[in-house]
């Protein structure tokens, strides 16, 4: 793991944010999975998540089953 990912998780960890009940937009997905892990990582911190994408569903399959299952999906918007 490069120096800057090792940054941002501590980063990560130590945001004390409550995100519970709060409404969160992800727009992109991301090709190699960022977007999906950023919504997955604020449904685990209880925020209510969509996630918007310009593509198709059928192009971000990889990614969408990587999502966590309460998390609202607008695909091709």
């Amino acid at each position: 793991m490069n120096e800057g990912m090792n940054e941002v998780k501590s980063a990560w960890h130590h945001f004390q944010q409550d995100f519970s009940g709060k409404k969160v937009a992800v727009f992109g997905l991301g090709r190699q999975g960022g977007g999906s892990k950023v919504a997955n990582t604020l449904a685990r911190a209880h925020a209510q998540v969509t996630v918007f994408d310009a593509l198709p569903e059928n192009e971000l399959r990889e990614q969408l089953d990587q999502l966590e299952s309460e998390i609202t999906v607008q695909c091709g918007v």
